[in-house]
């Protein structure tokens, strides 16, 4: 340094002080883009699965007032409620299905999609024992077809319910998780830039 001409000195100190400023701007654009990944990431994949984790409780638990009123129905002998609970159980029926097959697909772990596969199985035992009370309805056997909705379809109802709302939660888990570690990003990216600048600034003296 002490060959070197005062420009020369001041070339390489005003260059290093411009690296560092570079550097800090590399290093926020690496963070703003890890950050915006993170975000699209939950918005994108996790926020949707616990909106259609909620659609799917809220479709059973109509599946549920459905298959009761039913059996209501047909007792009362009324048969324009009758039609109408039917095809809302149907319609709550098709919304589960639907939203099951969307919903599989984006997950991307085994663990993820066995909540799904136990969903769908323990659907197919509700659906089949619904009709199977029904068919008893309409022979007058409503005492036999009261034991069905309540041995057959309670459970696998409750299965499929749990599992829903499970998903829900565990989705909620990850966006909390994601949030921190945006934060947590931010306040190290944030840190490592102070350093930066003092370092910039400790540069400027000495220039």
């Amino acid at each position: 340094m002490r060959t070197m001409t005062i420009r020369k000195k001041l070339s390489l100190s005003l260059g290093g002080l411009v690296a560092l400023l570079l550097l800090m701007g590399v290093l926020w654009g690496l963070t703003v883009d890890q950050m915006g990944s993170v975000m699209e990431k939950t918005v994108r994949f996790t926020a949707k699965k616990v909106q259609m984790a909620n659609q799917i409780s809220v479709a059973v638990a109509g599946m549920i007032a459905a298959q009761r009123s039913v059996l209501l129905a047909h007792l009362t002998k009324d048969s324009a409620e009758l039609q109408n609970f039917e095809r809302q159980f149907d319609s709550s029926s098709q919304t589960v299905q639907q939203t099951l097959a969307e919903l599989e697909p984006m997950l991307e772990t085994a663990r993820g999609k066995q909540p799904v596969a136990a969903m769908l199985q323990n659907l197919s035992v509700w659906v089949q024992s619904y009709g199977e009370m029904n068919r008893l309805c309409d022979s007058g056997q409503f005492e036999e077809a009261n034991r069905v909705r309540i041995e057959r379809s309670r459970a696998p109802a409750k299965t499929v319910l749990a599992a829903s709302d499970n998903l829900a939660q565990a989705g909620r888990e990850i966006m909390a998780t994601a949030q921190e570690g945006g934060e947590r990003l931010t306040s190290q990216s944030r840190w490592a830039a102070f350093l930066l600048i003092a370092i910039s600034l400790g540069v400027a003296v000495i220039v």
